[in-house]
């Protein structure tokens, strides 16, 4: 998917096209629109450069219609590769880059020993 999309970044709104069941945004018109909306307002924002500006798009709440930040956002997840680590931010992440509530490796996925509390 990401090799298909504009300048090789991927913007995706919750319509998973490969989940069954499918997902209410493949069955039902009104979350499928908002997702398409939020999807064109990802792809026509520079793409982001880093963890900062990655969590400022994940925050955009420009398009009062069809935030990419909306109340049915349940938590951000950032996977940084090469460190092998993923972070967690709950709430609006804009701005809060050096405080997610989790951050963890990928191989202790799933375990309890978390890198932050």
């Amino acid at each position: 998917e990401v090799a298909e999309s504009k300048h090789g970044v991927l913007v995706h709104a919750n319509a998973y096209i490969r989940l069954e069941p499918l997902a209410r945004e493949m069955i039902n018109s009104t979350f499928r629109d908002n997702s398409r909306c939020r999807v064109a307002r990802g792809e026509v924002l520079p793409p982001a450069r880093n963890l900062s500006e990655l969590l400022t798009i994940m925050g955009d709440a420009n398009d009062a219609e069809h935030l990419i930040f909306n109340k049915g956002t349940i938590a951000t997840v950032a996977f940084d590769m090469e460190s092998g680590v993923y972070y967690v931010w709950t709430g609006c992440p804009t701005g809060r880059e050096h405080t997610p509530q989790v951050a963890t490796e990928f191989a202790r996925a799933g375990a309890q020993h978390l890198l932050t509390e």
